[in-house]
């Protein structure tokens, strides 16, 4: 089945999130911190940011602060715990790009959707404990499943933990900025800045953002990836403050160079937001697995 219209503008990714939120099944044991369940107003707030990011490229969402700081859940965590139950399978790798089990099926339980392979999954968590290099995102979008023509909507969405995200303005290109990555999100010189310049559906002309951790090897496999429209991979970056960048699979990304001309200026009705569906049809990608 093909996905549900999506809000005018906004790429397909969107019909596939709205879906009603909801709060996960149960809570972490000790010693898995951050795979926790969230409150109603916690995952309605989490699926909000990542329906903004999904339909707007390019603009920036924020994650809410899920707790006091000590006990916070590391924010790569929230989109996963908002969005998957039990209609869904969900997958996780580790920052090197090995198969986690045991966080698959920790997410697996607290969320109650089924764990899975991330050749198979519809939502693969990419970095929970630290934001994989280049080499490392761009080979998992060779690895996830990008849905079929009768059922693009199968395509996976991937949560990516990246070291840093910051909006740009139209003329500033990677020279003129940088990205401050805590250090224990990433080590020092495994992760280089880029400025993307982002274009498609959603997006008013074009936007900036810098962008640290996905590269030149991520660029390319997305673009193969997402050369075969309908189908597709979704991607959520998430820095380590809780800054969150959509991709959906209509977005084309392109890199900055020093010198490059500035982007399109916007139209004066670019920040005013497109209204998300909620009608009982859209919550039905969810069920066609």
């Amino acid at each position: 089945m093909m996905p549900h219209p999506a809000p005018a503008g906004a790429g397909p990714v969107t019909g596939r999130l709205a879906a009603a939120p909801r709060a996960a099944h149960g809570a972490a044991e000790p010693g898995t911190p951050g795979a926790a369940e969230l409150g109603t107003a916690e995952a309605t707030a989490v699926f909000r940011a990542c329906l903004t990011a999904l339909a707007h490229p390019g603009r920036l969402a924020a994650l809410p602060q899920t707790g006091p700081p000590q006990t916070a859940r590391h924010p790569v965590l929230l989109p996963v715990l908002a969005l998957a139950d039990l209609m869904v399978s969900v997958a996780a790798v580790d920052s090197a790009g090995r198969d986690d089990a045991e966080a698959t099926a920790e997410l697996a339980r607290v969320t109650g959707a089924r764990p899975a392979e991330p050749a198979a999954a519809r939502i693969v968590l990419a970095g929970g404990e630290g934001a994989p290099d280049d080499g490392v995102a761009a080979a998992l979008l060779g690895r996830v499943h990008p849905g079929t023509p009768e059922a693009p909507h199968h395509g996976a969405l991937i949560v990516l933990a990246v070291a840093g995200l910051r909006a740009c303005g139209p003329d500033e290109a990677p020279a003129q900025v940088a990205v401050q990555a805590p250090a224990e999100a990433q080590a020092p010189g495994t992760a280089a800045e880029e400025v993307w310049e982002l274009t498609g559906p959603g997006v008013d002309g074009a936007a900036r953002v810098a962008v640290m951790g996905p590269g030149e090897g991520f660029r390319a496999a997305r673009a193969a990836v997402t050369a075969g429209f309908p189908t597709g991979v979704d991607v959520l970056c998430v820095a380590p403050g809780g800054t969150l960048l959509g991709l959906p699979r209509t977005t084309a990304l392109a890199p900055v160079r020093a010198g490059a001309p500035a982007a399109p200026a916007p139209s004066a009705a670019a920040d005013a937001p497109e209204p998300a569906p909620t009608t009982g049809e859209e919550s039905a990608w969810a069920t066609q697995e």
